[in-house]
Order: structure tokens, then sequence, then C-alpha cells
């Protein structure tokens, strides 16, 4: 049942438990759990207000339609104001850093992701010592190696290069590799991220031998009949053919 609330430490303990279920989803395809927390963030906001249920409204939104459109331009829409205020803020705070990175893809430009997230990145710096440090780095450098294969991939004769000389697959390289060097100590809830970045980053350059190491390293986590099909679905979408290698 939505409600008015007339103390502040329920509205501000409300406010927190629709954060924390944004940040308890773990990804676009969880279309329900977005549902839900969209519903409860429109009733809380019928009766109360807040920026912050706001912004996550239009977040939960603009992620439930690009997932289940693949356009970017309404999700860029939904999250314009969200997007000026937070991407051009001097200093973020780690909850500014969190509700950006999913939406990091609404950026105008490569170069624009490329340019918020490096930003987002640095800030998180000063977060160094946090629990959630490593999962959040990790994630914002994933989202942009997953950017930058759609760019470079979606141009003409797979083009390397933006226009202000960006290059694609550096910018997927160097992502890839910090992910790794992230997961120094080999730690096994990390280790799925770090094997698709390895393969996203042999798809980009279009290494054979590296990316049958990349799968034969998924295959020893036992999780490749779970991740098989993203494979083989990103090897179609990018036109890549490894058979015969």
């Amino acid at each position: 049942m939505y409600r008015y609330y007339e103390d502040d430490a329920e509205e501000i303990a409300e406010i927190e438990r629709l954060k924390n279920a944004f940040f308890a989803i773990k990804g676009n395809y969880q279309v329900e759990a977005l549902s839900t927390l969209y519903k409860e963030c429109e009733g809380f906001l019928i009766h109360n207000e807040s920026e912050e249920i706001e912004d996550l409204l239009n977040i939960v939104v603009a992620v439930k339609s690009f997932f289940q459109t693949k356009e970017k331009d309404n999700a860029r829409e939904v999250t314009k104001e969200v997007w000026k205020k937070l991407s051009t803020k001097y200093e973020m705070s780690l909850y500014d850093i969190r509700i950006l990175n999913p939406i990091l893809f609404v950026a105008e430009t490569p170069e624009e992701m490329f340019e918020v997230t490096q930003k987002c990145l640095e800030q998180l710096n000063r977060y160094r010592y946090n629990d959630l440090y490593v999962q959040l780095r990790m994630s914002m450098l994933f989202n942009l190696i997953h950017s930058f294969m759609d760019y470079k991939f979606s141009l003409k004769d797979k083009q390397f290069m933006t226009e202000n000389n960006l290059n694609y697959v550096d910018v997927i390289n160097e992502a890839s590799d910090e992910i790794s060097e992230l997961n120094a100590k080999n730690e096994l809830k990390y280790n799925i991220i770090v094997a698709f970045s390895v393969v996203y980053k042999a798809i980009a350059n279009e290494d054979k031998i590296s990316f049958y190491s990349s799968i034969a390293f998924l295959k020893s986590l036992e999780v490749y009949e779970m991740v098989d099909d993203v494979i083989q679905f990103y090897l179609n979408k990018y036109n890549i053919n490894f058979k015969g290698s």
C-alpha cells in the first residue's frame, strides 16, 4: 500500500530500501524485478517527493527499455536530466557513480561515454577501500568494453577510430587488461567477468588463438554451457567466424 511518510526517518528508510532494491538487480534482463521496482518508485512518488527516487525511476525505465528494444533514443530521453546532472558533477559520491554506471550507454558519442566513464573511474579511486570498489570498477570497465564492441562493429569496414582519433580496439584492450589486473587474487566471483572481457578482447582483435584460450578458461570454470549461447550471439552479431581454427 502506497503511503505518505510523516516521519522523516521512515521516509529515508524507504528511499534507501528502493535504492538497495535497484542495486540488488543483477542485470537489465531481470525485467520482472525492474517492473516491480518501477511500480514501487511510482507509488512512493504519488505521496512523497524525492529527487533521488525520481532519478531512480527514470533509470529503471531506461534500463528496461534498452533491454527490450535495444534502442538508445528513448533511454537517452528519459535520463537526460539525471545524466546531465551527474555526468557534469565536479565531485561524485559513490551513489552517483553507482547509478550512472548502468546508463553509461546513453552517452551521445563514443567520446562522451569514454570521458564520463574515465571520470567515474577517477572519482571511484576516492573509494578504493570500499568493499564495492573492485566490483564497481570491473562493471564500469565491462560496460565500456560492451559499448565499444558495438561502436566498432556497427561501422562500415569495421573502422578502428572515432572522429577524434579514439581507437576502439585500444579502449577495449586496456579495459580488458585492467579487469584481469583487478582480479590478481583470482577470486572465483570475478572469474566469469574476467573471462568474458578476454573473449570480447579476442573478438575485437579478431584473434583466434586468444579467443579459444579464453573459451578454454570458461570451460574450466564449468560455466561454458551457461554462456555458450551468449558468445555465439556476439560472434554472429559482429560477423566473426573462428571455425576451422
